[in-house]
């Protein structure tokens, strides 16, 4: 709830900002059409638009100036938060090409963490949205799965389908499959990839040809001998 907080803050800062230049356009046009009939009047609306538009002005420059503290396995780096937002931006528009190009001028920003639906590094948002492209990118500038400097745990596959919706797409195999040949753990502790996709699987009451291709696959990687999780899978898909 803490950090829910603070992420309303600074959406709320950010609005506020962007309405002052709002504010001062609208004070400078009423003190110009009430010069002359409300001197008075138009010279405080003309103070209240330079009011706005300093302040507006002030925030960009600090925006442009201020850097922001990312924590790396070798020390904290300072990278300017226009730039981290640059990031950002490019990683939710799923622009790996981008991306890219900016972990290679600043390698640093692969610690750094997106905001949207919570905060996540860039292979678990690559996880998230079946993007493979973009989890290649994440390995390639250092991520690692079950690597806990990266909050990347041996759980990293845990609630993947509590976030799919819809029928089982050639998308979410490519993914799961990459996160399997990359070292993703398919069981943890209390929890079992397998279990959780046939409780998906079996959601909508019919079992596809994707689907059968999905839990075969997940029972491939599976610690579980493959020839009791391909057993039980048949006689669950033909009950």
């Amino acid at each position: 709830m803490g950090f829910l907080g603070f992420a309303f803050i600074l959406i709320f800062i950010s609005i506020l900002i962007n309405l002052m230049i709002v504010f001062a356009g609208i004070f400078l046009i009423a003190g110009l059409i009430l010069y002359k009939t409300h001197q008075t009047i138009a010279i405080i609306l003309f103070v209240l638009a330079g009011l706005n538009f300093i302040g507006f002005t002030a925030f960009k420059v600090y925006e442009k100036t201020c850097k922001v503290d990312i924590e790396t396995p070798s020390g904290i780096v300072k990278i300017r938060n226009y730039k981290c937002s640059e990031y950002e931006k490019y990683v939710k528009n799923m622009d790996v090409e981008k991306v890219n190009e900016m972990l290679e001028k600043y390698p640093a920003l692969i610690y750094h963490e997106v905001f949207d639906d919570g905060r996540k590094l860039l292979l678990f948002y690559g996880l998230q949205h079946c993007n493979v492209d973009m989890m290649q990118c994440a390995l390639k500038h250092g991520e690692q799965f079950n690597d806990p400097k990266l909050n990347i745990k041996s759980d990293f596959l845990y609630r993947f389908f509590q976030n799919v919706n819809g029928d089982t797409t050639t998308e979410m195999i490519d993914t799961l499959k990459f996160a399997f040949e990359h070292g993703a753990n398919v069981v943890y502790e209390h929890w079992d990839l397998y279990e959780d996709a046939e409780d998906w699987v079996k959601n909508d009451g019919v079992v596809s040809e994707k689907d059968n291709e999905l839990l075969d696959l997940i029972a491939k990687y599976d610690n579980k001998p493959i020839s009791e999780r391909l057993i039980w899978g048949y006689l669950y898909r033909n009950k």
